[in-house]
């Protein structure tokens, strides 16, 4: 006997997958389901409230709630978060860099001074105070050897400001201005010889285009006055031609345009009764055959 053989002669593994998928497909369609009807609702709210506002026969005096939530309220919350520096509306009413705008430099320090100015005064005094504390500590450190070799003293770790200060004042701090120093004269030296070497560059091949420049030139000069030279003997001709045809068509039309006005003469010679029209005492217009 083998294994049991579930509907559709599928294994075991195969049918949990089934009824898995399944399921979730069950979910989805609740969930759209459940989207619709919610769609549906909040439009039927919004079609009655518009249908509210557009009464001209009755006098509106406060338009109605559009929506069940406060948009407004939503709204204010989020452009303030968005337009303020910092986001005053967190949970902890601190500002987060997270709401900051990109490529803004912040400091937290900053921003904390307009809303509780007791508890920054308190945080700032503080800081002081581990200040000062770090230098006296540093101070003590110059005069023991030892300590100063170690870097630890009462088994605390230096602070790395109090070290930074201790070398300033023990006149060793030119260390960093000597590095610096040397770095930027290093820099100049890459840039000069980079700079002669492109402009090297660049006067040849500057040199290389005018030449080639030169070249073309003439050669199109060449090209272009060869091609002017046919053009104006094939204008000539043409030009020859055309004014053949011109004079054979300007003869014939002066031919039949004789013609035609000798037609019209005799035409108009036959027809040659005038009449006068007058304005009578009645306000009538009368016609009056004249000659």
């Amino acid at each position: 006997m083998g294994g049991k053989i579930y509907p559709g002669g599928v294994s075991r593994r195969r049918w949990l997958d089934m009824q898995d998928r399944r399921s979730k497909q069950l979910v989805k369609i609740g969930l759209a389901r459940e989207r619709h009807i919610y769609k549906m609702r909040k439009k039927a709210e919004l079609k009655a409230a518009v249908s509210e506002l557009e009464r001209p026969w009755e006098v509106v005096k406060k338009a109605p709630n559009l929506f069940s939530v406060s948009a407004d309220e939503q709204v204010k919350v989020l452009a303030d978060r968005f337009q303020k520096l910092g986001g005053f509306d967190t949970v902890q009413g601190l500002p987060s860099a997270r709401f900051f705008p990109k490529g803004v430099v912040h400091s937290v320090k900053r921003y904390t001074r307009g809303i509780d100015s007791d508890e920054n005064a308190k945080l700032l005094s503080e800081n002081k105070a581990e200040e000062n504390g770090s230098e006296s500590e540093s101070e003590s450190e110059i005069e023991d050897g030892n300590s100063e070799r170690s870097g630890k003293k009462n088994g605390r770790q230096w602070k790395r400001k109090g070290v930074r200060r201790r070398l300033d004042a023990a006149g060793k701090g030119s260390f960093d201005e000597k590095r610096s120093n040397l770095k930027s004269q290093v820099y100049d030296k890459r840039s000069n010889l980079k700079s002669g070497v492109y402009d090297k560059r660049s006067n040849l091949k500057s040199g290389v285009y005018d030449k080639r420049s030169n070249l073309k030139s003439g050669v199109y000069d060449k090209r272009s006055d060869l091609k002017s030279g046919v053009y104006d003997k094939r204008s000539n001709l043409k030009s020859g031609v055309y004014d053949e045809r011109s004079n054979l068509k300007s003869g014939i039309y002066d031919k039949r345009s004789n013609l035609k006005s000798g037609v019209y003469d005799k035409r108009s010679n036959l027809k040659s009764e005038v009449y006068d029209m007058s304005l009578q005492r009645d306000g009538s217009y009368g016609i009056r055959r004249n000659g």
